[in-house]
């Protein structure tokens, strides 16, 4: 019993921190371009897909313009990429980066959030400390 308990604590002192894998993100390649329809360009629906209902520009609009002038313009609507958002447990660990390791004295800043043994169901279980 010794012996055992021995070795599971040298084999949890021997363990490294987390490994951060991932692939480089591509915005040409990785992203939906299929998404970027329907484009409506003053009231015309270029495109397959439907326009969702928060898209509806008017086909001609007016913006404030310099000294007080109105400025007329034409409304246009696509989707355009603008984020990423990736949800990681290890601190620093970006896989949209190519894996890359941020940050690395923050090692001891992950999320911690593991079940221990039978507590897997239990309302207080001791593993599942706090999520970040």
């Amino acid at each position: 019993m010794t012996a055992a308990f021995l070795f599971s604590s040298a084999a949890l002192a021997a363990t490294t921190a987390p490994v951060c894998h991932g692939k480089l993100f591509n915005p040409l390649s990785d992203t939906n371009w299929n998404d970027f329809f329907p484009l409506t360009i003053m009231g015309v629906q270029l495109g397959p897909n439907g326009d969702p209902p928060a898209m509806y520009v008017p086909p001609i609009c007016e913006c404030p313009g310099a000294f007080g002038l109105p400025s007329f313009g034409i409304g246009v609507t696509y989707w355009q990429p603008t984020y990423i958002a990736e949800v990681e447990r290890n601190a620093g660990c970006a896989p949209s980066l190519g894996g890359a390791q941020l940050f690395s004295g923050y090692s001891l800043e992950d999320s911690e959030q593991a079940y221990i043994g039978s507590d897997r169901g239990a309302k207080n279980a001791s593993g599942s400390t706090r999520m970040q």
